[in-house]
């Protein structure tokens, strides 16, 4: 097989030591590896937001209001969750859209019963740092006896800014804890 000359002329180049302003000179290895380091530190400081459903512990007799956070909004203007859940277990009543969502239009789909369709969406964006977008309310599907721990999960999230760009979200789910009716003493 034929070399050209091109061919050795750039193997010349990127074996070559690069010169630094102190006089030391630098591999391309090393500038590769510097610019790694670089892209891993701004994405880093570029991290996602983060969608969380925390952790709840209530009693059987009580309403199940699990709220639908987000760590930090920049203009945030559309929002789809789907939420699938045991029905057997938990029963969907309703959605209440909080202070911090007031000016969003939403739309909630539960004709499927173990699986909600969130839709919310306005002209203008919505900015702030933990901010409950939604609050789901259930009952308990049925009174247990000993306590009883499900979770609903995240099938889907698109998240967007009133620019139509989309907002990277990183999902952290924590467990509902349902312990048996309160009695009276």
């Amino acid at each position: 097989m034929e070399t050209s000359k091109s061919m050795i002329h750039y193997e010349k180049i990127n074996s070559m030591p690069r010169s630094l302003s102190n006089g030391k000179s630098v591999s391309m290895a090393g500038i590769a590896a510097l610019g790694l380091l670089i892209g891993i530190v701004c994405a880093t400081a570029a991290q996602a937001t983060e969608f969380t459903i925390p952790r709840v512990e209530i009693h059987a007799d009580q309403p199940v209001i699990i709220p639908l956070v987000i760590d930090k909004a920049d203009a945030l203007a559309g929002i789809k969750v789907v939420l699938s859940y045991d029905a057997k277990i938990l029963k969907y009543t309703e959605a209440r859209k909080t202070e911090a969502t007031a000016g969003l239009m939403h739309i909630v789909n539960d004709k499927n019963p173990g699986r909600l369709i969130i839709v919310m969406a306005g002209a203008k964006g919505i900015s702030g740092k933990d901010l409950t977008l939604m609050k789901v309310v259930f009952a308990a599907a049925k009174s247990p006896k000993t306590e009883t721990r499900t979770e609903l999960k995240v099938v889907e999230l698109q998240l967007m800014n009133d620019q139509l760009k989309t907002i990277d979200a990183k999902i952290s789910v924590q467990p509902v804890r349902i312990l048996p009716a309160a009695t009276a003493n």
